[in-house]
């Protein structure tokens, strides 16, 4: 299997933006349970998946509630929430160009 890089762990030099953002507490952010009444599936590399399930078995061992779907759910709903501007502005600026 491949090395990746995940969560911004490679050699790349730290922009202005990110050396003035907030630290975020990781843990109290992204390792918590959360119930999904409603599920979908959805595909993700396998290199990318085994990455996440190391995480997880580690954090279940350590004692907390948390599986592959609802860290994966949270991390989404984070990213969606800190690139809401952006991601609205591409939306709407799809919607217009439609007719």
């Amino acid at each position: 299997m491949k090395k990746i890089v995940v969560f911004g762990r490679g050699k790349v030099a730290p922009t202005k933006e990110s050396a003035t953002k907030p630290k975020v507490d990781y843990a109290g952010t992204f390792l918590k349970s959360k119930k999904i009444k409603m599920r979908q599936c959805v595909y993700i590399s396998h290199d990318i998946h085994a990455v996440i399930a190391k995480l997880v078995r580690a954090m279940v061992s350590a004692g907390k509630d948390i599986s592959i779907g609802s860290y994966i759910d949270t991390v989404l709903a984070e990213h969606l929430q800190a690139n809401k501007e952006e991601i609205n502005e591409m939306y709407r600026q799809q919607q217009g160009d439609l007719l």
